[in-house]
């Protein structure tokens, strides 16, 4: 099971704001340049660990895993809201046709395919 509480301490400790990746093909000197960037920003060596951490923590299983977990959540929803409906439109025929014991069973039946 994922530990979502972790997950979401690990995020908040990387470095906020949109990440970019870097272009191919950068020699030392461009890294220079970044460290360079990154120091005059205040990073402190614990970014680099943070932002590491976050990057194995957010594995692409990890976040496949938390991708399946929303899916089944929405089909979940999908399913009860469709339920809610069926139920509803029942609950108003019945109100509809007076709620005489005949009419919900023969409304019950119905609503359940007939069985």
């Amino acid at each position: 099971m994922i530990d979502l509480k972790e997950l979401r301490r690990i995020a908040l400790a990387a470095t906020p704001g949109q990440w970019v990746s870097w272009p191919t093909g950068m020699d030392r000197a461009d890294m220079r340049d970044i460290q360079g960037v990154l120091h005059s920003h205040n990073h402190t060596p614990y970014v680099g660990k943070n932002n590491a951490d976050h990057i194995c923590a957010f594995s692409p299983a990890t976040a496949l895993a938390l991708l399946d977990g929303l899916e089944r959540c929405r089909t979940a929803l999908q399913a009860a809201l469709r339920a809610l409906a069926t139920r509803r439109a029942t609950l108003e025929l019945i109100a509809n046709h007076g709620g005489a014991l005949g009419d919900v069973q023969a409304i019950a039946r119905n609503a359940l395919g007939g069985e």
